[in-house]
């Protein structure tokens, strides 16, 4: 998302104003892009990158700063978890 986020701010300042091309039709040109290079298919949601392009932020950000433990925290309690398993 972010890598599509930041092409298209890229092409909307590089680009003219006659020349310039709509949100879904970068979007969609990242999409082939990320399959030439990769070769695995990906559906980008033109809502959430347009929000992210005009500086929203992603929903998983958002709730992660409402959790009760830090990311250090949750580390933590994932590697006990896992040795504990053991």
């Amino acid at each position: 998302m972010a890598r599509a986020v930041a092409i298209y701010q890229a092409k909307l300042a590089n680009e003219s104003t006659e020349d310039k091309k709509g949100q879904q039709t970068v979007f969609r040109e990242v999409e082939k892009a990320y399959l030439a290079e990769t070769g695995r298919v990906i559906k980008l949601n033109d809502s959430t990158l347009a929000n992210l392009a005009k500086g929203g932020r992603r929903l998983s950000d958002f709730n992660a700063e409402k959790g009760w433990l830090t990311l250090e925290e949750t580390k933590r309690v994932i590697e006990y978890s896992v040795e504990t398993a053991r």
